[in-house]
């Protein structure tokens, strides 16, 4: 394989979101079901919010990779994501793993 056959096979990060649903457990009897857009960030990207220090690694992955809105326009910031309840950090965690095809163990705090 060569650098451009690489390319042309998906190897390098791009700005293509990928649409995924998501079950958000609010409490033992209310959920709430929504469609979120991920996005797949470089390797450099990943790397430098997993080792920022003193920064929680779930809020950044969110802010990093996680859109909402119906074309996944609306961006979530970092502020936004740490403020958000833990089971609705969890879900939107598992879904950027499953994408992103990170390793469980490097996502967490």
């Amino acid at each position: 394989m060569n650098l451009n056959e690489l390319k042309q096979a998906g190897g390098f990060a791009s700005d293509q979101l990928v649409k995924r649903q998501i079950t958000w457990k609010k409490s033992p009897e209310d959920t709430v079901t929504f469609e979120v857009h991920i996005a797949k960030p470089s390797y450099g990207e990943m790397e430098r919010i997993m080792g920022e220090e003193g920064r929680s690694k779930g809020a950044a992955m969110i802010a990093l990779c996680v859109r909402l809105g119906e074309h996944g326009d609306e961006p979530i910031s970092y502020d936004q994501a740490y403020d958000m309840l833990p089971s609705l950090v969890d879900a939107l965690t598992k879904v950027v793993i499953e994408v992103n095809g990170i390793k469980k163990d490097a996502a967490k705090n």
